[in-house]
């Protein structure tokens, strides 16, 4: 990820999205990683990460948005599924939504 992330810097990118399926064990590695990446590259980075089971392991969601600075700028939780919504132009999240936990309906 690290030479995909610099390639694209390179190559004018202001917005590095990341769609990952995560372990428990995995997100806080990949998440440092990517905080790495924005603050690195100066761009925003977005990790969309699934909740739940996916491939045979427990995947807890979290997923954020790193501003260029390393910031995080918002992050969902393990247990709600949702969408940060976020506006590049004012560098926030706009909207976050959760709507309900695992097995709940709402």
């Amino acid at each position: 990820m690290p030479e995909h992330a610099a390639q694209a810097a390179g190559n004018g990118a202001m917005v590095y999205l990341a769609s990952v399926a995560k372990s428990v064990e995995g997100v806080a590695k990949g998440s440092e990683r990517l905080r790495a990446i924005a603050r690195d590259h100066g761009m925003t980075v977005l990790m969309a990460n699934c909740l739940g089971m996916a491939d045979g392991m427990d995947c807890p969601g979290r997923s954020a948005v790193w501003d260029s600075n390393g910031t995080t700028l918002g992050q969902l939780d393990d247990v709600h599924e949702g969408i940060l919504v976020f506006d590049t132009e004012p560098q926030a999240i706009a909207q976050q939504n959760l709507l309900g936990g695992m097995g709940e309906s709402g």
